[in-house]
């Protein structure tokens, strides 16, 4: 059962990777703008709980994304040791 569900997935990711657009974009990355639009103004640690990742595993993407213009990395006004995206 775990051979076909990993199969199964592997198959819906190469899925996703030929269509998918030509924007320069991981799928993690798009994964996690959807989730950044849901979410709207939230800390990392809130994203990795939501994508069920560690916010070590975020950083890369959110450092691509801040450094595309894709999303904004502000501090937090109630916390200033604390970021939000």
């Amino acid at each position: 059962a775990a051979t076909e569900l990993r199969e199964s997935m592997m198959a819906v990711t190469r899925q996703l990777r030929r269509h998918r657009p030509d924007n320069g974009l991981t799928l993690s990355q798009m994964q996690l703008l959807g989730e950044i639009s849901r979410a709207g103004v939230t800390p990392p640690a809130e994203l990795g709980v939501r994508l069920h990742v560690r916010v070590q595993s975020l950083t890369d993407s959110l450092n691509e994304l801040v450094a595309r213009a894709l999303i904004v990395r502000r501090p937090d006004e109630t916390d200033r040791r604390r970021q939000l995206v």
